[in-house]
């Protein structure tokens, strides 16, 4: 390839010899500090929202002007792709609700009740939900995370594999590296020293978020940008955490 449509900075490109390797490395040193983050003590929760931030940047420090282009970072080829992935987005976290009240009911192998159980204080009701809690407790988990995820996940690990592969393996690689690390929002738990596995809704969270991610790549590839896929994450978060906080809060 030629150096100058190389993904990699010249001086990453030197030292990683390609951006597959890189994402690889990256992977691994971005989950230690967000499964911490989530299964460590009450303190560490922060490191989630630093973990959010340095997928945002990534991109901008490792990828070449032709890296940042390829990754998505440009305007879609329709501009009609974004109001059909923002309206996806609420529609498919819906059914990701429908399925868990229906399966699980107000159990926590529910999953957005764990997720809720994450994000929200130990002793929170819904008598002290107002309009500004709702915005401190949100806004992060709309923004940043459906930003610096889509950046890495269908940005970064996608395009390195598809440089190295093709795009049906570079789908099915970011899936399962995007499905893996929500296990642990979802399905790995830990109770004081004991680590429990929810089998079966862990098991059915984690086949929901390989689809998820399935549906964000062909947006991505499909429009040509990366923008659709963010603003599906956005939507998709932003109806968990209404049904979160319209429907499964005591």
């Amino acid at each position: 390839m030629d150096e100058k449509n190389n993904l990699l900075r010249p001086i990453w490109k030197k030292i990683f010899k390609s951006a597959l390797i890189l994402s690889i490395i990256l992977f691994i040193l971005l989950s230690y500090p967000r499964i911490y983050g989530l299964l460590g003590p009450g303190d560490v929760e922060m490191l989630i929202l630093v973990n959010f931030l340095l997928m945002w940047i990534l991109p901008f420090i490792f990828f070449s002007k032709y890296g940042l282009k390829k990754i998505g970072i440009r305007k879609p080829n329709k501009k009609i792709w974004l109001l059909y992935s923002f309206l996806l987005g609420l529609l498919l976290s819906f059914i990701c609700f429908l399925i868990g009240i229906l399966l699980f009911d107000m159990t926590i192998d529910n999953w957005y009740i764990n997720i809720s159980k994450q994000i929200l204080p130990e002793d929170f009701s819904s008598e002290y939900i107002t309009a500004s809690i709702v915005l401190i407790i949100t806004i992060p988990g709309i923004l940043f995370s459906s930003v610096g995820e889509e950046l890495f996940f269908r940005g970064i690990i996608h395009e390195s594999i598809k440089e190295k592969k093709n795009k049906n393996i570079a789908i099915i690689g970011n899936a399962l590296a995007f499905a893996g690390i929500h296990i642990f929002h979802h399905g790995i738990n830990r109770i004081g020293s004991n680590w429990y596995f929810l089998f079966l809704s862990g098991s059915i969270f984690f086949l929901l978020m390989l689809g998820l991610s399935w549906i964000l790549s062909i947006l991505k590839e499909r429009s040509e940008s990366i923008l659709p896929s963010i603003i599906c994450h956005l939507s998709f978060n932003l109806m968990m955490f209404i049904t979160i906080f319209l429907f499964l809060i005591e």
